[in-house]
């Protein structure tokens, strides 16, 4: 047994994840802007990341975020350490 274990940590070394990503993973999933966030506004919305590089969110009429009135989609990096999103499409 530890034969293996010995064997199997050279080959765990050799594997990096860069910084970005990490990043990357850490943003896919769905997000609600916080009000201490410095680019919040005070609308109801949601944003969802995916790991496919598209970002969309969505503009609810009130609080309870029970009716859609915009959404907007994105793509999404990761660069330099920095999000950046780009709006393809606002409806």
């Amino acid at each position: 047994m530890v034969a293996v274990v010995a064997a199997l940590l050279p080959l765990s070394a050799c594997t990096t994840v860069s910084k970005a990503q990490r990043y990357r993973k850490m943003t896919v999933g769905s997000w609600i802007m916080a009000a201490d966030s410095l680019d919040y506004i005070p609308v109801p919305m949601h944003e969802v990341f995916l790991p496919s590089g598209q970002y969309r969110f969505y503009v609810y009429s009130d609080a309870s975020c029970s009716h859609v009135t915009a959404t907007v989609d994105t793509t999404w990096k990761i660069k330099n350490d920095v999000l950046i999103s780009r709006v393809t499409y606002a409806r």
